[in-house]
């Protein structure tokens, strides 16, 4: 059966769908939960990073410190030189 009145009909179909706002809204929802969750993952893989840069320094710092005490004068010498080839750069 068909209605006799379009303008029933019009108010009825847009009273029915959703309004370009409603629609805008919801992709801007969507698109803010999508932005949390990437930003999530982003910080975990941050922290990743973080805590294995922090384990590598810390390796290297132990083998540093194994070295200099293994071999004292050697890197009493070489400390000098840096120090010596600093102070001549910084000094121009």
């Amino acid at each position: 059966m068909v209605s006799q009145n379009p303008e029933k009909t019009q108010r009825t179909a847009a009273h029915e769908s959703p309004t370009f706002g409603d629609q805008s809204r919801k992709i801007l929802d969507d698109v803010q939960e999508l932005g949390g969750i990437a930003a999530d993952n982003l910080k975990s893989q941050g922290a990743e990073l973080l805590d294995g840069g922090r384990d590598r320094f810390k390796k290297a710092q132990r083998n540093l410190e194994r070295y200099i005490g293994a071999h004292p004068m050697k890197s009493m010498l070489m400390a000098i030189g840096v120090g010596a080839l600093v102070g001549f750069f910084v000094k121009r």
